[in-house]
């Protein structure tokens, strides 16, 4: 009985960057984070009427901002830009004032979707491990725990939230805002690690 021959089909995949690359690591700086952070209730800044008797919740969704990547290892595509998220509470009874010094936030993160083009090349998620303000860069200055897993998996994230000199002032004259504040993008950023 002569050999049965079956057809095999090959298919080769040829890419300039390997499909499963490993995760980013290294460091990254992203300047120039603009967006909107959105608060409830914050007394100074929405109403006069002393500190609030609920938790403040804080929560901003996909500041972006351009990259300076030149110090990343790995990733699938070279990154370029970030979308940074947060969210967290205030303590009942704060005011505005709180964010100017250190401001204790419960039940918050930060979330960085590190993207290259149009494409996501990486996640960090992790949770907030101080907020401290700092005047002389008129910013709040975010810093996580470390990361657990994904993208820059072991450092952290810190994110400086810029806040105008009119925030530093009387709070009820905070730009006028009723519900939210603008991120900046003259001084705000977000650096890893």
């Amino acid at each position: 009985m002569p050999p049965v021959l079956l057809p095999l089909l090959l298919v080769l995949s040829l890419s300039a960057t390997p499909a499963f690359a490993a995760p980013p690591t290294g460091t990254i700086t992203c300047g120039a984070v603009s967006g909107e952070m959105e608060f409830t209730d914050l007394p100074g800044v929405q109403h006069p009427d002393g500190p609030s008797s609920k938790p403040i919740r804080f929560k901003m969704r996909k500041a972006e901002s351009p990259c300076d990547a030149s110090g990343v290892i790995g990733g699938r595509l070279p990154i370029t830009r970030v979308q940074v998220s947060f969210a967290g509470r205030l303590a009942a009874g704060s005011t505005c004032e709180a964010l100017l010094s250190t401001a204790t936030f419960a039940k918050a993160k930060l979330e960085a979707t590190w993207k290259g083009g149009n494409a996501v090349v990486g996640r960090s998620v992790a949770a907030l491990a101080s907020a401290v303000y700092d005047p002389d860069a008129e910013q709040l200055v975010f810093t996580s725990q470390p990361i657990q897993r994904g993208a820059f998996a072991g450092a952290t994230l810190t994110f400086g939230l810029g806040l105008s000199s009119s925030f530093e002032g009387p709070c009820q004259t905070f730009a006028g805002s009723f519900g939210g504040m603008g991120v900046g993008p003259e001084s705000s950023t977000l650096t890893v690690p």
